[in-house]
């Protein structure tokens, strides 16, 4: 067998650490350094590091701005989520005529509760034009009325809920419409401080802006399907990943039609090609709206 030779691109070893986000974080925030930029916010999710490298950065003198960290909504949720299904006494206000059917219930009233929490935010936050005094005004009114809401009584939430005018139970596909749950005045502020984990001032300010990831996290997901750890591109890496990144900014259809045209390749409307192509670029956008 004949070696290959090839010029490779590879720049670290085999023993460095890829997943390595603080030091990632702080190559980025150096390169944009050298070009005069200074990032002042920055968008995370609650466990990452990176926010530690612009801190470090910042302590060590290499940037003059103060970086502001701001959570990832979506994994916040999840995090929200979790944090309703390990409330220990909650389940004792869950209906059920076992403790394994309450625990089930229980389970689903986590995700409800979350998204419930996550459609007031994000209906204020349209509304009010992302005011964000207003929005943390207006919401610790709401609080109140997702507390009555799942009580059964829905008379504030007519004024101070942004997700329900009496029917969100009627609309939940997770808990049933006669759902109900069993509040004293001892156990409601366990209640609310399921709806203030989201709904608070403290964690309304870490997701004032409502950004996400989901952009960066999708791009991650393009980028593994078309390099692949166990194949080593050694000659067409940049095109594949060019490609990949095109393909999910443009759409697969769309995409090969312009880089068909950019090659002087173009491809003719009407043809099966062309009605193929269209029918991957429908699919692509409605699948991208429904997420």
């Amino acid at each position: 067998m004949t070696n290959k030779t090839c010029d490779c691109t590879a720049n670290i070893s085999m023993e460095t650490n890829i997943g390595d986000e603080e030091t990632l974080a702080s190559e980025c925030l150096l390169n944009l350094k050298e070009d005069n930029f200074e990032v002042r916010d920055i968008t995370t999710d609650p466990d990452t590091s990176s926010y530690g490298a612009a801190v470090k950065l910042y302590n060590e003198g290499f940037t003059h701005t103060i970086l502001k960290n701001f959570i990832d909504t979506r994994h916040f949720s999840e995090n929200h989520r979790k944090y309703i299904k390990r409330c220990p006494n909650l389940v004792h206000m869950i209906p059920g005529l076992t403790k394994a059917a309450r625990q089930k219930m229980r389970d689903r009233f986590a995700i409800d509760l979350t998204q419930r929490c996550q459609v007031e935010f994000e209906n204020a936050f349209n509304k009010l034009n992302g005011n964000t005094d207003r929005v943390k005004s207006c919401l610790s009114y709401s609080v109140d009325a997702i507390v009555q809401c799942y009580q059964g009584d829905h008379s504030l939430c007519t004024d101070n809920s942004y997700a329900c005018k009496g029917d969100w139970l009627e609309k939940s596909p997770y808990l049933p419409f006669s759902f109900k749950e069993h509040v004293t005045k001892q156990s409601e502020g366990i209640l609310r401080d399921c709806i203030n984990y989201r709904l608070g001032p403290l964690n309304l300010e870490k997701t004032k802006f409502n950004t996400n990831s989901q952009k960066v996290e999708a791009a991650n997901r393009v980028l593994r399907r078309s390099l692949p750890r166990n194949i080593t591109w050694t000659r067409n890496f940049p095109g594949r990943a060019h490609s990949a990144v095109h393909s999910l900014n443009n759409g697969p259809g769309e995409s090969i039609l312009k880089l068909c045209n950019a090659i002087g390749c173009s491809i003719k409307s009407g043809t099966r090609v062309a009605q193929t192509l269209a029918q991957e670029q429908k699919f692509f956008t409605r699948y991208k709206a429904y997420k």
